[in-house]
């Protein structure tokens, strides 16, 4: 549902660059948009970001122009639009956000609201880096490069074009506010609508700099660009060979040390993978030796498992979850137990761990 998500957000950002409403008739313009919000609330819950930013522009077009007798046509909008997604939160949204589970799940991905602590700050910036690489690249070189035109960008249009600033910009201020609130997860996957508008905040910079028509300049660009995507595409996809959350590469590690499911734990997110190599892929008797694993759940007490491992034990991972969740983990077994192995292979690790021998 992510890329309809993504779709939609556009569709929404598109058709509000395309409805004029100074120009067009109140009520043919309100029933359009009316029905529009309407049906992008039950389609996709970010088009609400999308559709608040929508109404500021809009809004702001008509005090931009000094039509003030425009005004009510974005304010009876917002109001249908608020009234649709207050049916939507209550009967669909309510249940799920006060799960404790799907709360556990994504505290990692919901924003600090201690903004000016430094957890807070490194935590925030952590989120919102991971959602910026994915939109630009990853590496320093993007990042900075990407922030630079950014910047540009918002600065030009706050000079010249402050509505369509307005438009692009609230969905993304907005989504965050709504992670601070604990209202809103900036897991990847949901938070994939946000990334073409920071590619569109990009190439506003990138095209206003390359308009100023000073060649050097211009050339830099272009190299600059062609790094930035060479950064950004891996290109040796074409002829290398490159696995992702490659489970089997672990299994098969783990059965070349000679050991048994009753020494294995793997990580909650890896457990379907599990169990799909162990017990329904057709060749599921190639990890016999690997059936009975301790499969952990999400609220596991690694600290408690350490203290009962009796021989060597093998935990197996395979992303799917934050990096600071593997590290904490990690760090509570080997502060019990002495790790005697590591193995990393297409984002999937495995650990091995021993008991501490007593001192003499």
């Amino acid at each position: 549902q992510y890329m309809p998500d993504t779709f939609i957000v556009l569709l929404l950002l598109w058709l509000a660059l395309e409805k004029d409403i100074l120009t067009t008739p109140g009520r043919k313009f309100l029933i359009f948009w009316g029905i529009a919000g309407i049906i992008a609330i039950c389609a996709s819950m970010p088009s609400v970001f999308a559709l608040a930013g929508v109404g500021l522009y809009y809004t702001w077009q008509c005090i931009r122009a000094g039509r003030k007798d425009k005004l009510w046509i974005p304010i009876v909008m917002g109001i249908t639009w608020l009234a649709a997604f207050a049916l939507y939160f209550r009967l669909i949204l309510s249940p799920q956000i006060g799960s404790d589970h799907l709360q556990t799940y994504h505290h990692d991905y919901f924003l600090s609201p201690h903004l000016f602590s430094e957890e807070g700050f490194w935590h925030n910036w952590y989120r919102i880096r991971e959602i910026l690489n994915n939109a630009i690249g990853y590496g320093d070189f993007n990042l900075r490069a990407a922030l630079v035109m950014m910047l540009i960008a918002i600065v030009a249009l706050l000079r010249k074009n402050t509505a369509a600033l307005i438009l692009f910009v609230s969905p993304l201020i907005l989504t965050l506010i709504a992670a601070v609130l604990h209202q809103f997860s900036l897991i990847m996957r949901v938070s994939l609508f946000l990334l073409p508008l920071l590619v569109i905040l990009f190439g506003i910079g990138f095209g206003r700099v390359y308009a100023l028509r000073f060649w050097p300049l211009q050339i830099l660009l272009i190299f600059g660009g062609i790094k930035m995507i060479k950064v950004f595409n891996n290109f040796d996809w074409f002829h290398t060979y490159h696995g992702y959350h490659e489970i089997t590469e672990g299994l098969d590690y783990i059965a070349a040390q000679n050991a048994s499911g009753a020494q294995m734990y793997v990580h909650h997110a890896s457990v379907p993978t599990y169990v799909y190599y162990t017990r329904i892929h057709p060749e599921k008797e190639r990890y016999q030796m690997l059936s009975g694993a301790h499969l952990l759940e999400w609220n596991t007490d690694y600290a408690a498992i350490a203290d009962q491992v009796a021989d060597t034990a093998y935990f197996l991972y395979t992303g799917g979850f934050p990096e600071e969740e593997r590290a904490h983990t990690t760090q509570q077994l080997a502060q019990r137990l002495e790790q005697v192995n590591y193995f990393e292979k297409y984002v999937c690790y495995v650990y091995s761990y021993a008991p501490r021998k007593a001192a003499p």
